[in-house]
């Protein structure tokens, strides 16, 4: 099978599992990497295409080049794989990622992935209220408190203290599926 090499040894992702945060990609990716033709990288979710919609800042992306990225899928493995993964949920939320994906991958296929945004809603905030981090956790206690100050984000208000991914808390964008 003929693959586009960007670089020696380098064959593009051109599989492509997108979709919205907490409804199963992990688990998806997971369960592809099981399979001999697929090819899946140490990084799960590269965040390269989508870097704008989860990350504020550029210095925060762990990718700033293009090559950077593709060495991901570097190696014999990759080469020899019918399928590469790449399971950055948030291409599905920027028509420039999804440009960026084809044009990487002219052929690639993407994957879908999305679950009910009452559900999906409860699992974000409940996955905030719990993380480690401060600038990655929710301000409030409860699910309904979240869900209070939220509605406030779209005004810049009501984020954590030195959050740097206000994405992630804006749940009325995460699972409005337009």
């Amino acid at each position: 099978m003929a693959h586009r090499s960007l670089a020696r040894g380098t064959a593009p992702p051109n599989l492509f599992v997108i979709g919205v945060p907490k409804a199963g990609t992990t688990s998806l990716v997971a369960m592809l990497a099981q399979h001999d033709a697929v090819f899946v990288p140490r990084l799960k979710e590269p965040t390269y295409l989508d870097a704008e919609v989860v990350y504020d800042h550029p210095e925060d992306r762990p990718f700033r080049s293009e090559r950077g990225y593709l060495g991901l899928y570097s190696g014999r493995a990759a080469a020899e794989a019918r399928y590469r993964v790449d399971g950055s949920v948030f291409v599905a939320y920027s028509e420039e990622a999804m440009r960026r994906a084809l044009a990487l991958s002219p052929g690639g296929k993407f994957i879908l992935v999305t679950r009910d945004p009452v559900d999906a809603t409860k699992s974000m905030i409940l996955q905030r209220l719990k993380h480690s981090m401060p600038p990655l956790r929710e301000v409030e206690d409860t699910i309904d408190r979240c869900w209070e100050k939220s509605l406030g984000r779209d005004l810049g208000l009501n984020f954590p203290k030195d959050c740097r991914n206000r994405f992630l808390f804006r749940y009325d964008r995460l699972y409005a599926y337009d």
